[in-house]
């Protein structure tokens, strides 16, 4: 197989992430769950080899559509063209986006300045924690930081008041009714990702 891995700005990540149904809502766990899934994501492109592996910037995608259309022809030896960016008029971009708040965005065209949200999403102290926690992987990505270098771990007292932060937002989150239709979509997606989960540990 050949992979393509796409990278987002972790801080971005982390502020869409914030607000969705599902997941971590601390910046502090959402920086190591971002961290996490880069670090997995370079352990398979060491054990594949290169050759296998494309890695694409969002900010990239966005901004420049066309040449890394180019890119992912030329790696899978195909050609798919420029019809593909009309994706929101597709009948299975307006199902997915009445499907929940999430994907509403999949009815528009490429948003080309869907970047650095994280500067108005968190506070100067939440942008300091991320980079504390994923600043060194931040910049292997290309990506600045926005605060001074530190990357001393945080103390346990300080992760258990995290931990205590986070339970709470995500049960404000749980409880948001204008989440109720993504509540109900992900019952029969949380089926499928537990046999999906499942199957990989056979």
């Amino acid at each position: 197989p050949l992979y393509i891995h796409l990278i987002r700005d972790g801080r971005d990540v982390a502020a869409s992430f914030k607000k969705t149904l599902v997941g971590e809502k601390h910046v502090y766990y959402l920086a190591q769950v971002w961290k996490n899934n880069y670090q997995k994501a370079k352990r398979v492109e060491n054990q594949v080899g290169i050759a296998r592996c494309l890695t694409i910037q969002y900010e990239q995608l966005i901004s420049a559509p066309a040449e890394v259309l180019n890119q992912i022809n030329a790696f899978l030896g195909i050609q798919i063209d420029e019809s593909a960016f009309e994706f929101f008029n597709s009948e299975e971009s307006k199902a997915t986006a009445a499907a929940g708040t999430r994907w509403q965005n999949l009815t528009q065209p490429i948003l080309s300045g869907n970047t650095k949200k994280f500067m108005s999403a968190f506070t100067p102290e939440e942008i300091a924690i991320f980079e504390r926690v994923a600043g060194a992987e931040l910049e292997a990505c290309g990506y600045a930081r926005v605060t001074p270098p530190n990357d001393v771990p945080f103390t346990p007292e300080e992760i258990e008041t995290f931990s205590a932060l986070n339970e709470s937002m995500k049960r404000v989150v749980q409880q948001a009714g204008e989440l109720e239709v993504d509540r109900l979509c992900r019952i029969q997606r949380n089926a499928l990702l537990n046999e999906l989960h499942a199957f990989s540990k056979d």
